[in-house]
């Protein structure tokens, strides 16, 4: 089994106002279009962008981001009108998650409910 990464994904969806269509073109661009009054002049539809940012660990940068795109799902979901959902994710390099651990131990004082952990 290959060895889990930390990876940061960014997550995206799109909640179109309900008179709209969204199309997204094969060369990645998304068109949004008038649906149902086609040829109408004028008009203000609004688009509602969905942006979510999560952690997390995966075995390699596609399963991070597969696992990104069920997220993005779950948070957005197509039963309450949101569509084209995206996930982007990097790899959270070793030193910098070494340097948030150091900066978090440092910081860190217990709660006084909390028991004593040895750091």
């Amino acid at each position: 089994m290959e060895k889990e990464k930390l990876y940061a994904v960014a997550i995206f969806a799109l909640k179109p106002d309900p008179e709209q269509t969204v199309i997204q073109k094969p060369d990645g661009r998304i068109i949004t279009s008038n649906s149902t009054r086609a040829g109408s002049a004028g008009g203000t539809y609004e688009t509602t962008p969905g942006v979510g940012v999560t952690a997390l660990l995966a075995a390699s940068l596609e399963l991070a981001v597969e696992a990104g795109l069920r997220e993005a799902h779950a948070m957005f979901p197509e039963s309450e009108g949101w569509q084209l959902h995206f996930a982007n994710a990097v790899e959270i390099d070793h030193s910098a998650i070494l340097d948030a651990a150091n900066s978090i131990t440092k910081d860190y004082q217990p709660k006084p409910d909390e028991p004593e952990r040895e750091m």
